[in-house]
């Protein structure tokens, strides 16, 4: 069984879909049977009376701090009420099918060797090119973005949740180092599926500081940092494949960006399992 907590946040610039999103969301996991607990993060500045109401009506905890919080702290504080092995950070334009799940648990049973650190489904749009290809592999991932991530809660607590100094950029790549440091890694479900809205929880709606992030960034990891990389990062670092690190040398060699996305697309043939 899984618990779950989704991520919101709003604010006077945001959008009614915003609101509505998260409605959608939270009413599509209650059909997942192997859900046991969600709880809805709200890390914006005042806490909302008509979202406790509805997720009052539904069995989901409302987990608000009382103030404003961080991208990374709203998720942290959310996962301090699941008491699961696994648990589920998810973002609120993340819709889900039953199967999203079963198909997570599914592969953790039959993958007890493998060292895993996050699970991430296949999704209808993603900035990781390799989570919108159409032939579903069971694959070593090595990247991921939050948007859906599976942990173990003991990984999740050791590597101490999602970094707080960060304001929502870089903290995934952050995490897949913490992750790597501890002999773990990233994996794709070929089973598991999600439909992803697309940047619902950004725009105008936006919660974070990009410049800020990208030079704690370099501060921080100045060994991961790229400046003409994918997501500016030293991705083949990452990469399980001693091919696809060839091939992304080579890439880089001749800058050809159309050939970085496709290599990028294509991880899961790469590192199939």
């Amino acid at each position: 069984m899984f618990g779950v907590t989704v991520n919101y946040f709003s604010s006077i610039h945001s959008s009614t879909s915003t609101k509505q999103s998260v409605f959608f969301a939270l009413s599509l996991l209650k059909n997942c049977s192997h859900v046991s607990t969600i709880v809805l993060s709200d890390g914006s500045e005042a806490e909302d009376h008509e979202l406790r109401k509805y997720c009052e009506s539904i069995n989901v905890h409302y987990a608000h701090q009382g103030r404003l919080a961080s991208f990374g702290d709203t998720y942290n504080y959310g996962a301090c009420f699941l008491k699961e092995d696994w648990i589920a950070l998810m973002a609120s334009d993340i819709y889900v099918y039953p199967a999203t799940f079963s198909a997570f648990d599914n592969f953790i049973k039959n993958h007890h060797e493998l060292p895993i650190g996050c699970l991430i489904p296949y999704l209808s749009a993603s900035d990781l090119l390799f989570q919108m290809n159409q032939n579903r592999l069971d694959a070593y991932a090595s990247l991921m973005t939050y948007n859906l991530n599976i942990f173990r809660r003991d990984v999740f607590l050791k590597i101490g949740g999602v970094n707080t100094m960060l304001n929502g950029c870089f903290n995934d790549i952050v995490t897949c180092i913490q992750l790597k440091k501890n002999g773990l890694d990233v994996f794709i479900v070929g089973g598991s599926y999600a439909l992803h809205y697309g940047r619902l929880t950004v725009g105008n709606n936006i919660n974070h500081k990009y410049i800020e992030d990208e030079k704690l960034f370099i501060t921080k990891y100045p060994e991961y940092y790229d400046e003409d990389g994918y997501f500016k990062v030293k991705t083949v670092k990452f990469f399980k494949s001693n091919f696809l690190k060839v091939l992304f040398h080579i890439d880089r060699y001749y800058g050809n960006r159309k050939f970085t996305s496709a290599i990028i697309k294509h991880i899961p043939f790469f590192q199939k399992i």
